[in-house]
């Protein structure tokens, strides 16, 4: 755990509880809006194959902290995609690839669970 801490930056405490209380007060929407913003690359306010596929590619290395935390939200969106994209009759071949592309990855990563 004290890796990922960055010990050369010196915090003031008092900003340090601002930020934590901001936190942990923070409204449900503010959070989704911030977590939509996180998955949604290409800003094209959708979150798509495509985004999921550029994301897997960012962060690749196993032990990455970004994996972590969102490996199992990233299997669920990316199933839902995969649903969305199959009822509304508008399959496409490089989607579905890298949907699996990206399945394959995180499947690895989480064990191959989706446990949500």
């Amino acid at each position: 755990m004290l890796d990922l801490i960055d010990l050369t930056t010196s915090v003031k405490v008092d900003e340090y509880w601002r930020v934590m209380e901001d936190l942990l007060n923070v409204n449900t929407d503010n959070l989704l809006r911030m977590a939509f913003n996180i998955y949604d690359i290409g800003q094209d306010r959708k979150v798509d194959a495509t985004d999921l596929f550029c994301l897997v590619k960012i962060f690749q290395k196993e032990d990455d902290l970004f994996f972590q935390a969102f490996s199992q939200d990233l299997l669920v969106i990316s199933h839902a995609i995969a649903v969305k994209t199959k009822d509304s009759g508008m399959e496409d071949i490089e989607v579905n690839l890298k949907l699996a592309a990206v399945d394959k990855r995180l499947q690895a990563f989480a064990g191959g669970s989706l446990n949500s």
